[in-house]
């Protein structure tokens, strides 16, 4: 699921890291999150936190099947 704000995207990481600690997997970074300045906040329809929710979503996917 497609995270749709800042704090649903920082949960997904959180508990995707965390279930990578616990069974002791690395895995790769998750995406950077974009800083304050970088979205104009006009709603683009490519905002750079639509970007962001999607590179996240993608970053879990990959990483979630490696943790089972």
């Amino acid at each position: 699921m497609v995270p749709s704000s800042l704090s649903e995207a920082r949960k997904i990481i959180d508990a995707v890291c965390a279930r990578a600690a616990d069974s002791k997997s690395v895995i790769p970074q998750p995406p950077e999150e974009p800083l304050p300045e970088e979205c104009c906040g006009r709603g683009c329809e490519r905002c750079v936190l639509t970007v962001y929710y999607e590179a996240v979503d993608a970053w879990r996917r990959d990483v979630e099947p490696t943790l089972r």
